[in-house]
């Protein structure tokens, strides 16, 4: 089971999907309307957790 809320990605580093840039959570969840669904504050895209091989 996964519970989501708005403080889940407090202090989580994100990348852009569009244009690859690192940001905080804190920036793309201010650059989004919904808390759930943070945004890159640069080019709007959908961010993603980076993953390492």
């Amino acid at each position: 089971m996964t519970v989501s809320h708005d403080g889940a990605m407090d202090g989580m580093a994100l990348i852009c999907t569009g244009c690859g840039r690192l940001l905080c959570a804190d920036c793309a969840l201010a650059a989004s309307d919904n808390p759930y669904l943070p945004k890159c504050d640069r080019c709007r895209a959908s961010v993603t957790v980076p993953m390492s091989r």
